[in-house]
């Protein structure tokens, strides 16, 4: 569609020369590729010139010229000389797969091998020193960030089962209180007030003396699921409720 731009310049008096690509294309985009794997500044320029020229041709007046939904962002990518593709709106829709398939990023020719390695983009330098260790700083704050994030579900889910098998010693506590309580209550067959014998009124006088003694903070969590039977047969560390 750019074809069209040409009328368009002749019309206004703009003198064009037509000339033919270069064959050594490939060979000039390969030597630009390695200036910009020796230095990161040289890098960080080809990335803005690439972000300037998507915004450039998708803000151009002559839009029935320069469609921006037709641009190839891989393959002007590779022009710039880029070794990985910047972070663009554009290459969030449904037709990322398609520019990302001309794309030839971080190898050392505009066509690459498939058995060449990739270059890493973190370990390209500044030649300044000083903002060269602002960059490694920011880059290891910025690991442990991700660091952490890989973490934090498991750190919630540790949490989530501690407060699963809290409120589970609670309810066992609760529930066998209302039993005794209700059995104290009710009549039935057998000695002892409420149809309970010693046995069960002493066992009864004890849980209230344990209970009384948890309120007033001499008994912990633990000594009190010992001392009325629900303790967890694992006996593994509890939080407090």
């Amino acid at each position: 569609e750019e074809d069209a731009y040409v009328p368009f310049l002749r019309n206004r008096r703009v003198p064009l020369e037509e000339r033919p690509l270069e064959p050594a294309a490939p060979r000039v985009l390969a030597q630009a590729k390695a200036l910009l794997v020796a230095r990161r500044e040289l890098l960080d320029k080809a990335v803005r010139a690439f972000v300037a020229h998507v915004r450039a041709y998708g803000e151009h007046e002559l839009k029935y010229v320069f469609e921006a939904k037709k641009l190839n962002l891989g393959a002007l990518a590779t022009f710039y000389c880029l070794l990985k593709m910047p972070r663009l709106k554009e290459l969030s829709g449904p037709d990322r797969a398609r520019h990302l398939a001309r794309f030839v990023g971080g190898r050392g020719a505009a066509e690459a091998r498939e058995d060449e390695e990739p270059a890493d983009v973190d370990a390209i330098a500044y030649s300044d020193p000083a903002k060269e260790a602002r960059r490694k700083a920011a880059l290891e704050a910025k690991q442990g960030k991700r660091e952490a994030a890989a973490e934090a579900p498991k750190v919630r889910d540790k949490a989530a089962e501690r407060e699963r098998r809290r409120l589970k010693r609670k309810a066992a506590r609760n529930a066998k209180a209302d039993a005794k309580f209700h059995a104290a209550k009710g009549g039935g067959a057998g000695g002892g007030a409420g149809g309970l014998d010693d046995d069960d009124l002493e066992e009864l006088a004890r849980d209230a003396r344990l209970l009384k003694r948890h309120k007033k903070g001499l008994v912990s969590d633990r000594d009190l699921e010992r001392g009325l039977g629900v303790a967890d047969s694992d006996g593994s560390e509890r939080e407090s409720d």
